[in-house]
């Protein structure tokens, strides 16, 4: 779960009318037409509804760039977390601190392609990164970074597929349908309370830390 939200946040809205014209699909994994979530789009907001183990789905809206809220229907509350806290210069991730020194992203156009449907752009990806990182008094540096190839279209912010090379895995859009999107599938519904993130991550902290 926590390597598909921060993906979500790699895969890079209000509009004022009752309905605006958007797209939904599947997200699958290609060799197994595994299911990773449904998205939808509509304006600039992003909606994937993650499957749960129990039959139902996570809700998640993506506004902008960077800032992504979880939806808990059990308890009607919502949570907010927004890419200032990812890009912290410094930041305590399960009893270190994680310092980014250096992050740059290089971009090679490979052509152009028709994908479910869909025409697209397809660009090889490079990301290389340095940092460093401090348990206690110790610290120590690193390097690091992966290629992917990923095919977009102007139609949507969203990616149609993605190829990672890390585990020689295809990820697609299927079944996309562009139809009219109701707003109420893209706000917070009304009545719900706003969960704190940083409490939710310090209580995963001290779980980890626990064990």
């Amino acid at each position: 779960m926590k390597r598909l939200i921060l993906s979500l946040f790699v895969v890079l809205l209000g509009a004022t009318s009752a309905m605006g014209q958007g797209y939904t699909a599947d997200w699958v994994v290609k060799s197994s037409n595994e299911l990773l979530y449904k998205v939808s789009e509509r304006g600039n907001v992003i909606r994937m509804e993650l499957p749960k183990k129990d039959g139902g789905v996570m809700p998640m809206l993506m506004f902008g760039k960077d800032s992504l809220c979880l939806l808990m229907s059990e308890t009607k509350t919502y949570a907010v977390f927004t890419g200032e806290k990812m890009r912290g210069k410094t930041r305590e991730m399960l009893g270190f601190e994680l310092e980014s020194i250096s992050n740059t992203t290089e971009r090679e156009f490979r052509g152009e392609e028709v994908i479910s449907g869909v025409s697209c752009q397809h660009y090889f990806v490079k990301q290389r990164d340095a940092s460093k990182v401090t348990v206690g008094d110790a610290s120590w540096g690193g390097e690091g970074g992966y290629n992917y190839d990923v095919w977009v279209s102007e139609k949507m912010r969203h990616p149609v597929q993605k190829y990672n090379h890390v585990d020689a895995r295809m990820e697609v859009m299927t079944g996309v349908r562009f139809t009219p999107m109701s707003a109420e599938n893209f706000i917070v519904p009304k009545g719900w309370k706003r969960a704190s993130m940083d409490g939710m991550l310090d209580g995963l902290h001290n779980m980890m830390k626990g064990k």
